[in-house]
């Protein structure tokens, strides 16, 4: 298993807003959806503050504005379309997105032909970026190849243009560690480093006859280091079964 991650480069300022409202009519949204978003994006301007001088206001054609709830919704029904043309069910692969981090993975007998797929189904995601008006920032591509056979060849390179790094030996995914064998000793290792660096931080800041009560540490102690060191827990604690 190979996996290719790809990175949008300046994700919600690109959003075009003609592809974003087509893709809510093939969607199939009522129209009273398609007129509250055409509101809420038509009319936006831009002004510059540098120095203490403020440019003259500017009319901003594209991007959906950030800090605004409804972004992060409207930027998932731009990219929807991406996700749909790479997950079609004669590909030997699958596509996950998490706002503009996209992660292509697919399989086969060999690191090699992994690259070839991955390398057709990227044309797809240059594809969809061309219509849409989309760039991936290719200085932000990482390639990992997967396999718990220690006989694997892990070397093979990918051939896209602007592309040339090599086959990383661990790549993080949305906050999990991946290490080539998949045996999670990394991750976990990342994970027991952060929940240590957290608990000491907690231990500044309580103590027993001092600090904060119970209470309150207590629940910094499950929002923080618990939750730290517990990511995805139901996914890399399963690596020693067996």
């Amino acid at each position: 298993m190979s996996t290719l991650s790809l990175d949008l480069a300046r994700a919600f300022n690109n959003v075009s807003y003609n592809c974003l409202l087509k893709t809510i009519l093939k969607k199939g949204l009522p129209l009273w959806v398609l007129n509250i978003v055409r509101a809420f994006l038509k009319n936006r301007t831009t002004s510059l503050l540098f120095d203490g001088q403020t440019s003259q206001l500017f009319p901003t054609e594209t991007g959906i504005p950030q800090g605004s709830p409804l972004s992060p919704i409207l930027f998932l029904l731009f990219i929807s379309p991406l996700l749909e043309a790479t997950n079609k069910e004669n590909r030997q692969g699958v596509s996950l997105s998490f706002v503009d981090n996209t992660n292509l993975m697919v399989w086969s007998p060999s690191a090699r032909r992994n690259c070839q797929l991955l390398e057709g189904i990227h044309k797809v995601c240059l594809d969809w970026a061309r219509k849409s008006g989309a760039s991936f920032a290719l200085d932000k591509y990482q390639l990992i190849h997967l396999s718990q056979k220690k006989a694997s060849d892990l070397t093979a390179c990918i051939s896209i243009p602007g592309f040339s790094r090599e086959p990383q030996k661990s790549l993080k995914v949305l906050g999990v560690w991946l290490d080539q064998q998949l045996n999670w000793k990394l991750h976990i290792q990342k994970a027991a480093e952060k929940g240590d660096k957290q608990l000491r931080a907690l231990a500044r800041i309580a103590g027993s006859t001092w600090g904060l009560d119970f209470e309150k540490t207590r629940l910094l102690y499950n929002t923080t280091v618990r939750s730290s060191f517990c990511h995805r827990a139901q996914v890399w604690a399963l690596g020693d079964q067996g």
